[in-house]
């Protein structure tokens, strides 16, 4: 209810948006089917790496997010950093 949503991707099947607000940001992942692991940079989401709150992991890869793409699903990680 409180804070910004910014698009991170956007796909027919998938969907990685950020909620932020002044004391947590938080990335959210919406799967309506299978789908190719999406990967994120890290400097764009700027942060230096996630914390799972709910749904599978997220793994990082060099300088880069991999976020899981089985579908249907819903994740939500907390960006640190």
């Amino acid at each position: 209810a409180r804070g910004g949503m910014r698009y991170a991707f956007v796909s027919d099947d998938a969907i990685a948006y950020l909620r932020e607000t002044d004391d947590e940001r938080l990335l959210c992942l919406a799967l309506r089917a299978d789908h190719a692991p999406i990967r994120l940079s890290l400097d764009a989401l700027a942060c230096r790496d996630l914390e799972s709150l709910y749904g599978e992991s997220a793994l990082l890869v060099d300088a880069d997010v991999l976020l899981p793409g089985e579908g249907p699903s819903f994740h939500v990680w907390r960006l640190n950093g």
